[in-house]
Order: structure tokens, then sequence, then C-alpha cells
């Protein structure tokens, strides 16, 4: 089968969905806490999965049916190809390549996108990442620190919480044999950026314009980076200033390998079933 889920094409879809009264569950369901009239074999119980950008995704979730339906859904994206996502979405970039792996834990209720909270982590690894926006634009500045081979960064990582209309990257790391980076900011919903970095660039692989032009840069082997404006038209600036927001951070913490952890799908916490007597607790039927 093939369907959209928003824009995104995916294929062979496939697991367990339950829907007891108003109450419907995507993948897993918790243990019953009264009897109910249908069996329940739990080892059967898995998420519901699908093929994208060739990897697979899984879904699991739990829904309050109602007029504005209450929803705490996980998502997990396991060996998606970066190559393929940017020939399926974004026309004309030729070198984005990568490996990638991530998940994300959503709750919200209705459409609103303000009600939306969340967490969750990317890995890209390997990463070829030249032809995004923001490191184009940061590459130009940076004429003389371009990778021959345009990987720029092998890998790249970032953890994330989601309020207020807006990802809230706690922890962004970029990792390659010429720069490394390591930072943090926000992404609104509506792609405004305000992100900064913290590079850590040997000094002797520094173009001379740059060493010039940058206050007591000699004595440093970073750059602050700013990045404004938009997702597909960032707007990047330099400023070492932006070490002092980065000092209370030690250095192994900002370069040490990343690691994705996946914690269990968790229960929105609503009762399993309506009390007896409510207007919705007439039953306990499923529907397929």
């Amino acid at each position: 089968s093939a369907e959209l889920w928003g824009d995104y094409q995916l294929t062979d879809i496939e697991g367990p969905y339950f829907l007891v009264d108003r109450r419907l569950w995507v993948g897993s369901v918790p243990q019953p806490t009264r009897p109910v009239h249908f069996q329940l074999d739990r080892n059967k119980i898995h998420p519901v999965t699908a093929k994208a950008i060739g990897g697979t995704i899984s879904l699991e979730g739990d829904s309050l049916i109602e007029e504005e339906t209450i929803y705490n859904l996980k998502i997990i994206m396991e060996g998606g190809l970066l190559e393929e996502y940017a020939r399926l979405y974004l026309p004309g970039t030729h070198n984005l390549k990568g490996v990638v792996n991530s998940w994300m834990e959503l709750r919200g209720q209705g459409n609103d996108p303000a009600t939306i909270t969340g967490k969750g982590q990317i890995l890209i690894s390997p990463a070829a990442l030249y032809e995004l926006p923001v490191f184009v634009q940061m590459f130009n500045e940076l004429g003389g620190l371009i990778p021959q081979d345009k990987t720029a960064f092998k890998t790249a990582f970032a953890e994330f919480d989601i309020s207020r209309k807006q990802f809230r990257f706690s922890g962004i790391r970029l990792q390659g044999d010429a720069i490394g980076m390591y930072g943090q900011g926000t992404v609104r919903f509506d792609g405004q950026l305000n992100l900064i970095f913290n590079s850590m660039v040997p000094r002797n692989n520094l173009p001379l314009p740059i060493v010039n032009e940058v206050v007591n840069f000699a004595s440093r082997d970073f750059i602050g980076v700013k990045v404004r404006g938009n997702v597909n038209r960032p707007i990047v600036t330099f400023d070492n200033a932006i070490q002092r927001l980065f000092d209370s951070i030690p250095v192994r913490e900002a370069v040490r390998a990343p690691a994705m952890l996946v914690p269990p799908f968790s229960f929105s916490g609503q009762p399993l079933f309506p009390p007896v007597g409510s207007p919705a607790g007439g039953g306990t039927q499923p529907l397929p």
C-alpha cells in the first residue's frame, strides 16, 4: 500500500490499531485495568511501520477522540537516506547524503500547533551536508574551509524539545575532519532561525582574511557563528563574543561522540476506559 502523510509518501504500511469507545491506540496498547470483551494477544502488539526515503518509520500512538482530539505519539525513523529525501522533496540539491536515525515524541490537542509539545533526537552519520542552505552560506564566508569532497560534516547530531510553536535545540553537534561545531537555539514552525554555534577549528586551517578580521582570533581556536533569517534564506554572521555563552559547557561535552537514547513509549495517562455510566461508557466493543 502507499499513502501520503502530509506531503510525504509512505509505502508498505502495516501494523495493528484498536478503537474502543472514544479511545484509539496505534501500534501498542497499555495493559487493561478491567476485563474487555475481546482477546488481546500482547505478543502481536508492535508499532505500525511504513517505508519512507529508503528507511523504516515506526509509529505508536494513544488518543482520546473528542471535539478536539487529544493525542500522544511516538515516531521513529531508522535508516532513512538523506539523498532520497533530497531527491523527492528538495529539488535542485545533489550533494546531500547521509543515513538518518531519529525519534520524536509529540503531544497535542486538535489542530492547533500551539498545543504541541514534545522532544526528540536526530543522528545523521555518515553525513554530507554541504548543500544545506545554512552551510552553503557559512562556507561561502569561510571559503578556505570548504572540503574538496564537500562532505563538510561526517556526523550531525541534535537533541531538541518542542513548545510554543518552535523547536528548541539544547545541543547540536557537527563533527568533521576540518571543522567541528557545537550549537543551540530555536527554529520556529514558520522556519525562522535563531541559532548560535561555537566552532572548533584548528587555527592553522583558517583562511588568512578571517584571522585578520576577528579580534583576538590569534589566541583562540574558535569562531562564534550566529544564524538568523529563514531555513531557506539563512543569514550567517561571525562573532567571537558568542564564546562567553559556551564557557559553562565543558569542551569534552561539546565534542563527545553523540549517542541516540530512545525512550519507551509512554501513554498519556488518560483513563483507559470511561467511567461506568458516562456517555461514552456504553461498551467496550472494538472497531477494526
